[in-house]
């Protein structure tokens, strides 16, 4: 037995793999049956394994992750799952609009008072308003959910850090449960589900774009273009695709760099309007944070996947990044690679956190993007130092990811578990009510069902000092006849 395990290129697999069923078990005590199922498969595919049987384990491993995410995910926030519920403007905006409006102008509609379009959120309110509305927030919520899987996917895909499979199989569970990615609020909503697309963008234009299948092609495009049209996450990194195209030169570089001129033109255009016509909400661009908010967000960018929100120490801060810029320059001189790319990359979403975000503060929805790209340097420098031990560190930050999974706290959950008697009603008995009350709940974001129309709430009301009717009730055909009448 022994000899077949030395023989077998995938003990060590195994035995990572039974530590990680091991974590998944202490974040889902209550629920028995669940990781029982889960523990039934994990033993059935180490034992086709060793016997033969079957020798695709990277398949039974990817899935055992899937599987175990889901769980995670549902185990951190059932009530949503089970009774559904729309997210703050998702549900009293963007669901009252589409309630008594037409598919063509749902997909046009547009909040200026953002300063961006959402395509995102427009594409999957057109399948809601399709679909049958007692399954209206399950649209959103389990869509969301597979945008939440994605990133991890392409990094498998493009195997980022040219792995062997066994070894980019960690990887894909690493960046699965990494720990920027799985906020609380964020992978249950599609407004806030942009942070993914963001960084699918940074996967797509660092490592991507250079497979010759129609097909995938056709895909790469589809993600950019969705993407640059729903998040300045993804506009803020067009200068990543001019550096590639600058250097590699390639007609399908040159293609994809018209496409995210045009629609990266047009979500700065509809910024500088809403700018113009003082209709930001919050004031964005205005009120900007000194350097000490500047410094604290980079460095915290770099070790909220390696330390963890939780045992974050800034006594240590300096001296750790410090060390990774001093170990990346060791081994790279001054020329344009993936690493630069990837350095230009943080210097981009680090701006965009500064001028973009409302209010001053680093967490949650904002420490997604720029967290996941700065981690992705940490990752590459430490393996251009040493693949052998690289191997180790990767299935450490694996399992340490995993292990904190529970540990994220935020506002809004905290909120929506704290007013689970008013929230955890099905849906269907919600529709029951002519006034739909969304998550978080309390009376801010609310749909009136029997005269339907976007209601942003009462303090965004008093932020505006402006007729937000009428531009509640707006599209992006709208901005451009009023720019051209002007």
């Amino acid at each position: 037995m022994l000899r077949n395990f030395q023989d077998n290129k995938t003990s060590l697999a195994s035995l990572i793999g039974i530590s990680f069923f091991i974590l998944v078990i202490r974040n889902l005590k209550t629920y028995e049956a669940g990781f029982t199922v889960l523990f039934c498969y994990f033993l059935l595919a180490l034992i086709f394994n060793y016997y033969g049987i079957y020798k695709n384990y990277n398949f039974f491993l990817s899935f055992y992750y899937l599987i175990s995410y889901a769980f995670l995910i549902y185990h951190r926030s059932p009530e949503i799952f089970i009774y559904g519920r729309f997210f703050a403007e998702e549900g009293s905006v963007y669901w009252s609009y589409t309630l008594a409006s037409e598919y063509s102008d749902i997909l046009l509609y547009l909040i200026p008072t953002g300063g961006y379009f959402t395509l995102n959120v427009n594409l999957a309110m057109t399948l809601v308003k399709f679909l049958p509305i007692v399954y209206a927030p399950f649209v959103t919520i389990y869509l969301s959910l597979f945008i939440s899987v994605l990133p991890a996917f392409f990094a498998y895909k493009y195997n980022i850090l040219s792995l062997n499979n066994l070894e980019n199989n960690y990887l894909f569970g690493l960046y699965l449960f990494l720990h920027s990615l799985h906020w609380p609020e964020v992978a249950l909503n599609t407004i806030n589900s942009q942070v993914y697309l963001g960084v699918l963008v940074f996967l797509i234009l660092t490592f991507g774009l250079k497979n010759d299948k129609t097909i995938f092609r056709i895909i790469e495009q589809i993600i950019l273009f969705i993407s640059f049209m729903s998040t300045f996450y993804a506009v803020v990194q067009f200068p990543i695709i001019v550096i590639r195209y600058l250097k590699e030169k390639n007609n399908y570089l040159l293609f994809t760099l018209f496409s995210t001129f045009f629609t990266s033109s047009i979500q700065s255009l509809i910024f500088f309007f809403s700018r113009s016509n003082s209709i930001l909400y919050f004031e964005k661009a205005n009120d900007l944070p000194g350097l000490r908010y500047i410094y604290n967000t980079f460095v915290e960018s770099f070790l909220l996947n390696i330390l963890s929100v939780k045992y974050f120490k800034p006594s240590v801060s300096i001296f750790i990044v410090t060390a990774f810029f001093i170990l990346y320059f060791l081994k790279n001189r001054f020329e344009i690679n993936i690493s630069v790319l990837i350095l230009v990359n943080v210097a981009l979403q680090l701006l965009l956190v500064v001028f973009g975000q409302a209010g001053i503060y680093f967490a949650d929805r904002y420490a997604v993007v720029l967290p996941t790209v700065a981690f992705t340097f940490v990752l590459l420098v430490l393996r251009n130092q040493s693949l052998k031990y690289f191997k180790i560190t990767i299935v450490f930050f694996f399992l340490l990811n995993v292990g904190i999974f529970t540990f994220h706290d935020s506002s809004f959950t905290a909120k929506f578990f704290y007013s689970c008697s008013e929230s955890c009603i099905p849906w269907s008995q919600q529709l029951e009510s002519n006034i739909i009350e969304h998550w978080p709940v309390g009376g801010d974001w609310t749909t009136d069902l029997i005269k339907p129309k976007p209601n942003p709430s009462y303090f965004q009301i008093d932020t505006f000092n402006f007729d937000y009717e009428k531009y509640y009730n707006y599209k992006l055909s709208d901005m451009f006849k009023e720019i051209f009448d002007n």
